[in-house]
């Protein structure tokens, strides 16, 4: 029926339709045969988009660091894709037109649900998202990082012995900012090789073979040295496993105390992240916090780990004015932001716990 554009006096007509058919996330740059251009998403918000407009020049792009970034637009005139909004660039004029709100649409259960690991993970530091810095967000979460360490005793005692240092890139912010209220040294003692690319989304083997390549390990920085090693999540578990034995090795720390500035992801996402089984995620795998660290410390990998607080992280969030409620965080806490996402997941975790029984 969506096919039958003729039947619909414009495009927003056809995605004022579209809107009530589709439940899910979506982010979409169209350009049509007639050479005009729409850039549309999703009612509840979840992932980024922005465009600009110079003269006779219009660009789209997810990231708005990457519009910034090509010298060709000012930070003024790049602009967000509002939720259930679309913008059209037709005959060298821009329109933005309102098709549809979260809150009109019954598979919807949210009014707005932006996608938290676009922050922790996802988006450059220099990128902005429903008003948000990413830099700024990540700084809070070292903050409260740091405020909680709980080895603040032998830090105090040993403050020389220690130095802060982030996995790069995404864990910069968080961990300067988490040596600055700890008062120890900030290092960046890994490089991260330019080509790499985000062994996150890679399948199993592949992100095993890329761990390997990925980081180069400083020693003059990282030797004899203990090191509060910042990572932006730790989900899996893999990388994480790669990082502690090579920064030993390679690096020659002594030891390692692994903190991440993301939760425990414990469930999949509906919405194209890439955790396709909640079996694969490392809390699940263990089943709390405390049985992690214990399979980290007994494995020989870590000297200690700690998740930053479920509290702490949706604090953050509300210091840096984007409410909690208006979040996507299924994958922390099993709620999800629309009625076909929930069931999906369930009808997942439904299946996993028969063949696993």
């Amino acid at each position: 029926e969506l096919t039958q554009l003729h039947v619909y006096a414009s495009f927003p007509d056809v995605l004022r339709r579209f809107a009530k058919c589709v439940d899910g996330d979506y982010s979409i740059t169209y350009l049509d045969g007639e050479g005009r251009l729409h850039a549309f998403s999703d009612p509840l918000g979840m992932r980024p988009l922005h465009y600009a407009e110079n003269d006779d020049l219009f660009a789209v792009a997810s990231e708005s660091s990457a519009l910034m970034r090509t010298s060709l637009f000012s930070t003024h005139q790049v602009k967000p894709v509002r939720p259930g909004h679309v913008i059209s660039y037709v005959d060298g004029k821009v329109s933005d037109d309102k098709f549809a709100s979260a809150k009109d649409l019954s598979h919807c259960t949210q009014s707005l649900a932006r996608c938290h690991f676009e922050f922790v993970y996802f988006m450059k530091r220099t990128s902005e998202f429903a008003g948000v810095s990413a830099h700024i967000f990540r700084t809070r979460l070292g903050h409260y990082l740091g405020i909680s360490e709980p080895l603040l005793h032998d830090l105090v005692q040993r403050r020389d012995d220690f130095i802060v240092v982030p996995v790069p890139n995404t864990a910069k912010p968080a961990a300067l900012e988490m040596a600055k209220v700890l008062g120890l040294r900030y290092a960046e003692g890994i490089e991260k090789e330019e080509e790499s690319g985000r062994t996150f989304i890679d399948a199993a083997q592949k992100r095993h073979e890329a761990i390997e390549d990925k980081y180069l390990y400083l020693p003059e920085i990282l030797g004899g040295k203990d090191i509060l090693l910042v990572d932006d999540s730790v989900v899996r578990g893999s990388t994480a496993k790669r990082l502690a034995s090579d920064i030993k090795e390679r690096g020659g720390a002594k030891r390692v105390h692994l903190r991440s500035t993301c939760p425990p992801i414990i469930n999949p996402c509906p919405y194209a992240i890439d955790f396709p089984s909640s079996q694969e995620l490392l809390y699940n795998q263990h089943g709390s916090v405390e049985d992690i660290e214990q399979h980290f410390v007994h494995g020989g990998w870590f000297d200690s780990f700690r998740y930053q607080t479920l509290v702490n992280y949706l604090r953050a969030f509300d210091d840096v004015g984007l409410p909690r409620q208006d979040l996507c965080k299924g994958c922390l806490t099993g709620t999800y932001p629309t009625r076909g996402g929930q069931s999906l997941i369930d009808k997942i975790l439904s299946e996993e716990n028969r063949s696993g029984a």
